[in-house]
């Protein structure tokens, strides 16, 4: 059997040989990831407690990095491990580096209780540490059509952010207000919205209603993927962001969470609904309390294992008894693998979606 190689963390020092290692890996310009996502990868941000490799020959050959983040969701919090970065140079792969790294990785956040992690990547890939394509996002389409047949919203003076901290203090606090979220602190809404690359962010303000929301994307080539502030004032936003570009279509990503659902589907001109990423179940405790809340039926017992998809459901004792790849398609959506008993029928809300701001 082999013998698991030498895992560490980098050090301030390795910077500049962590950047060219990802660009190596990823096919990356060299300065990719602290202009995409300078709020994770600038030098003053870098996490390298959170940040594990493997070196040969004092070179770094393999890496991958968790990314601690607290979701909330409808005033219930919980810790998650976004991962990401997950790379190993061309000339060394096949060698099981990065399987010892994610497998490390996976107990790292065990340990610390994360209630789930969250990656986007290959299903197949990450299958094999029991992660598993779930969560809804809805994405919508709205042209000038269909805002109109939706009642035309009348047109508002939208400000473009151009880094004026005392809106990005009301927009934080209306981020904070939202059903969905994941806990920023200033830092990180600097590093969003006035360092990254191809990110937009407006708001306005009308008598003593305040709305934003954010695009990815410039010019004609935008999407919209968070919102905040007055719901009222959104359709006029999105309006008046489709005349200013001259746009034919706007697309939105939102979660599935009816204060957006009700602010938005009226004005569609079409709609579909995707996963959010893969999800792995690390604390299904934590996890189950985090999605149902209350609403979490005390009489049956639920539980967990990894390993091999096979499930065990006994309604006359009240036992659920799934994989961590089950769980995660049952808790977060849109599909479930097995048939729910009856009083289990509509209990798991699939309202998770992960913001794409907050992608790693």
């Amino acid at each position: 059997m082999k013998k698991n190689d030498r895992i560490e963390h980098p050090a301030p020092g390795d910077y500049k040989e962590i950047l060219s290692f990802l660009s190596n890996s990823y096919n990356h310009s060299y300065h990719f990831f602290p202009l995409r996502y300078p709020a994770l990868s600038a030098p003053d941000t870098f996490d390298y407690d959170n940040t594990f490799i493997i070196r040969k020959e004092k070179k770094i050959v393999s890496l991958v990095r968790i990314f601690p983040q607290t979701a909330v969701l409808s005033g219930r919090t919980v810790e998650i491990g976004g991962i990401g970065s997950v790379a190993t140079h061309p000339d060394f792969r096949k060698k099981g580096y990065m399987q010892q790294l994610m497998t490390h990785c996976v107990q790292e956040m065990q340990k610390r209780n994360y209630a789930f992690s969250i990656l986007a990547g290959d299903r197949q890939r990450y299958n094999f540490w029991d992660f598993e394509t779930c969560g809804n996002d809805i994405r919508i389409a709205i042209t000038n059509r269909s805002i109109a047949k939706g009642a035309m919203p009348a047109p508002l003076s939208l400000q473009q952010y151009h880094g004026n901290r005392t809106i990005l203090q009301k927009i934080a606090r209306c981020h904070a207000s939202q059903p969905l979220f994941i806990k920023r602190n200033a830092r990180t809404f600097r590093a969003h919205f006035e360092e990254t690359i191809h990110t937009n962010l407006w708001y306005a303000e009308e008598k003593k209603e305040f709305a934003y929301m954010a695009g990815i994307g410039e010019r004609r080539d935008i999407t919209i993927v968070e919102f905040g502030g007055s719901p009222s004032l959104w359709p006029r936003m999105l309006s008046t962001l489709i005349s200013r570009y001259s746009l034919t279509l706007l697309a939105l990503v939102i979660p599935p969470i009816h204060l957006f659902i009700n602010a938005f589907l009226p004005f569609a001109s079409s709609y579909s609904i995707t996963t959010t990423g893969m999800i792995r179940i690390l604390s299904l405790e934590a996890t189950m309390n985090f999605l149902l809340g209350d609403t979490r039926p005390k009489e049956w017992k639920f539980s967990m294992y990894t390993g091999s998809t096979c499930k065990k459901i006994s309604s006359d004792d009240k036992t659920l008894h799934c994989s961590a790849r089950e769980w995660a398609q049952i808790l977060f959506g849109p599909v479930s693998p097995i048939e729910l008993p009856a009083p289990l029928k509509g209990l798991f809300p699939s309202v998770f979606s992960w913001p794409l701001i907050d992608h790693i």
